[in-house]
Formats: C-alpha cells, sequence, structure tokens
C-alpha cells in the first residue's frame, strides 16, 4: 500500500508480517498466512464439532472465536443448564491442540465481538 505525504514522497505503511506459533491462545503476533482451526465443544460426555473450521490469519482471533463458539453454544440451548466441564478445545489443521478455553470463563452479558 503506498501512500503520499504532503510533499508528494510516497510512504509506504504495509507492516511486515512474521510468522510465529499460536501459544495458550494467546497473541504471539499476525501470522504472514491463514491457519485453519477447529473449535469443538466437548464435556467428556458430549460433543460438539466443528467439521469446517476457520482460517485465522491473527492468532488473537483464535482466542476471540473460542469465546463467540462458548458463547453459541450456551445460547442455542433453552433453559439454563449447567456448563460446568465444557470447554471450547482448539485445534490447528494438523489436528495439534492449541488451547482450551471453560465454559464457565465465559460471561454471557457480553456482547459478540
Amino acid at each position: 500500500m503506498e501512500n503520499k505525504q504532503d510533499g508528494g514522497q510516497p510512504v509506504n505503511r504495509r507492516k511486515k508480517l512474521v510468522r510465529r506459533p499460536v501459544h495458550a491462545c494467546g497473541h504471539q503476533g499476525k501470522s504472514s498466512t491463514a491457519q485453519r482451526f477447529r473449535f469443538h465443544c466437548s464435556d467428556g460426555h458430549h460433543a460438539v464439532f466443528d467439521r469446517v473450521g476457520r482460517w485465522v490469519w491473527d492468532p488473537l482471533l483464535v482466542w476471540i472465536h473460542a469465546d463467540q463458539v462458548a458463547r453459541s453454544v450456551m445460547s442455542s440451548c433453552g433453559g439454563r443448564l449447567d456448563w460446568t466441564g465444557w470447554i471450547v478445545d482448539v485445534h490447528d489443521q494438523a489436528g495439534r491442540h492449541v488451547c482450551s478455553l471453560d465454559f464457565t470463563d465465559v460471561r454471557m452479558d457480553r456482547q459478540a465481538a
């Protein structure tokens, strides 16, 4: 992306993206390529499997999407259920475990990001 400053000189505003691994759903920097992650939900007895996955460019979005998935599953079930023991279990495209998010750590009164 090239813009011109007031003096007419071109300025390159594109940032170089560096590939860094996702670690414990933390933000480790942007990736130069998108990765597909799957967001499975389970309590050890029942499960909701993510058969499609989601392409993610920024590792921070893995954490945000896991939160959205948990809220979506909780809101789609009628009535108040005990979500203790339920987790969103995130895996990368190679099937490696990336992180887990307890449903009990998700606040339902938060707006979707």
